[in-house]
């Protein structure tokens, strides 16, 4: 069966230095299909949206950076390990300038 994602992401603004970060919002959609009772496979797409940093340095004039879109393409796949533990493999392709060329991410979800 096929079961269906969605995620909604706003970022915070935190101050480092003379370093103001922008808001940044991020959205996702996606879905999975349970392939076996032990494998799913995962496809989606995810955008980030983020402001215009503000940097004062310590010489010269305050400037901001260019507002920026990530975008990327997911491909994903969980296999069940044990009845508390999966591995989770991710691949992501940038679709966007902004956005990095590859990512690669794995986690190992544990239930408790």
């Amino acid at each position: 069966g096929w079961a269906t994602t969605a995620s909604y992401m706003e970022g915070e603004k935190y101050y480092t230095g003379k370093i103001t970060p922008a808001d940044s919002y991020g959205l996702g959609l996606g879905a999975s299909l349970a392939a076996t009772p032990e494998i799913s496979l995962d496809a989606g797409m995810s955008f980030e949206f983020k402001g215009k940093n503000k940097v004062a340095p310590l010489e010269g004039n305050a400037y901001h950076t260019a507002r920026s879109t990530a975008g990327y393409f997911n491909l994903g796949a969980t296999f069940v390990l044990n009845r508390n533990l999966s591995l989770n493999l991710t691949a992501a392709a940038g679709v966007t300038d902004d956005a990095e060329n590859f990512i690669f991410m794995a986690s190992l979800p544990y239930r408790f």
